[in-house]
């Protein structure tokens, strides 16, 4: 019963549907936008409509989190995370639309700069994880990302940064998103180079697609030569920029052939040792120009940074002892099971040698004699070169070769001592032994 209303909610949330009610939002909103043109309820339904559409962002991930395998599902959850904390800071920005408390419009601002946090969590999904396995080196590299993300803010304060002051380029301007954005995009666009999958190739590609316009669209509200008014086209912008993860996550689709297929050398290398090296490499040369006006905050986040890459070092230390003692050991069983082999070959042979009854090994197709023990050789007066030169049909009665190749159809090659007809080993009448 629980499995039906799962299939039915997710067929209440298809794909198609989400996209409709996606672009229906955004045609509702460019009516609003045109209808009002900046009258005093065109911000707020703005701002509604953007809500909606990072519910269905979030519904989207999860549509595409069920149709996910792999490294897949574990991006779709850090990517509805996302907009988790942006439905957040947008709902506080509705919230102080209709209350006019402008006293927290900085704690809005700083929880939409903190919902990229998980984006940047992205590269670091290992192809050769496990699917349903949380390394907890991820932990480490979590705590990377927000040192990286607390850099980056420090770096834009009011202390060392204001749209009038900061680098311009025609109507951009150089701010904390782009800035988070363009190393996002960089370790996207290289993971999507180098994995094998063209899911997952898709999946980064279009996201950095999307972290590109969104940071050229956040630069070019922040310039002061721009005088965008709430409510207006620009926000119709915003609500397009939204539709895109949308789009993403809805258009997903997977396979278990690239799902399942082994990552290449160099995309595991920069999965596991350039990306936990590149947020913190960065991060230092930020905190050096941040010590001017943060002395003591930048030290400690610095020390912080330091102390997470040790501990990964440590880490991994650790585990590559730990696999070195694991090899070493099989190394050992392996040679004592090589050892315990050859000592069983050393008495079976023994046993083969030494027994007072003939015994013999032949081959069950042709027949060919392959071993005899001096019993034999003794019994029939055949020297083992000469036996190994015959068939087991010139020791035994015409009549019993087509049982022997009966029988031995199904078998390996058969040991074998002489029976009489009765089954029972002793008498050799019926084999012939060699003319005196």
């Amino acid at each position: 019963m629980a499995r039906f209303y799962r299939e039915k909610q997710l067929r209440w949330f298809s794909s198609k549907r989400l996209i409709a009610v996606a672009f229906t939002l955004v045609s509702v909103q460019g009516a609003v936008v045109a209808a009002l043109n900046g009258r005093a309820a065109a911000p707020l339904l703005s701002e509604l409509i953007q809500l909606a559409l990072g519910l269905i962002c979030i519904l989207a991930c999860i549509e595409a989190f069920g149709r996910s395998r792999g490294i897949a599902r574990y991006a779709w959850r850090l990517l509805a995370l996302t907009f988790i904390v942006w439905i957040v800071a947008q709902g506080l920005g509705v919230y102080l639309d209709l209350s006019g408390n402008v006293s927290l419009e900085s704690l809005d601002d700083l929880i939409f700069f903190l919902s990229a946090i998980p984006f940047g969590m992205l590269p670091f999904l290992d192809p050769e994880g496990e699917p349903n396995h949380f390394d907890k080196l991820h932990i480490l590299d979590f705590v990377q990302v927000c040192i990286f993300w607390v850099t980056i803010f420090l770096c834009f304060s009011p202390r060392m940064w204001s749209p009038a002051t900061a680098f311009h380029v025609g109507h951009f301007t150089w701010s904390r998103s782009i800035a988070f954005d363009c190393v996002l995009v960089g370790t996207f666009v290289l993971r999507a180079l180098l994995t094998k999958s063209k899911s997952v190739r898709s999946l980064f590609g279009r996201m950095a697609i999307f972290l590109v316009l969104s940071g050229l669209a956040d630069s070019y509200a922040l310039s002061p030569r721009q005088d965008l008014q709430p409510g207006g086209w620009f926000d119709l912008i915003w609500s397009i920029l939204l539709v895109i993860p949308i789009l993403i996550a809805a258009t997903w689709k997977t396979s278990d052939e690239e799902q399942l297929g082994d990552p290449t050398r160099s995309q595991s290398v920069v999965v596991n040792q350039v990306f936990p090296l590149l947020y913190p490499v960065f991060s230092f040369f930020i905190l050096f120009h941040v010590d001017r006006a943060y002395p003591l905050v930048a030290r400690g986040v610095f020390a912080m940074a330091f102390t997470a890459v040790a501990t990964r070092v440590l880490i991994i230390q650790q585990r590559q002892r730990q696999s070195e003692e694991r090899l070493r050991l099989d190394v050992a069983e392996r040679k004592r099971t090589e050892e315990a082999l050859r000592q069983s070959e050393v008495e079976y042979r023994l046993l083969f040698d030494s027994s007072p009854i003939p015994m013999w090994v032949f081959d069950v197709d042709t027949l060919k004699f392959l071993a005899v023990n001096e019993a034999t050789v003794r019994h029939y007066g055949f020297s083992r070169q000469e036996f190994l030169r015959m068939t087991i049909a010139d020791i035994r009665p015409e009549e019993d070769i087509p049982h022997l190749r009966h029988r031995g159809r199904d078998c390996q090659p058969r040991f074998e001592f002489p029976r009489n007809r009765s089954g029972v080993g002793g008498s050799t009448r019926h084999h012939r032994a060699k003319a005196l």
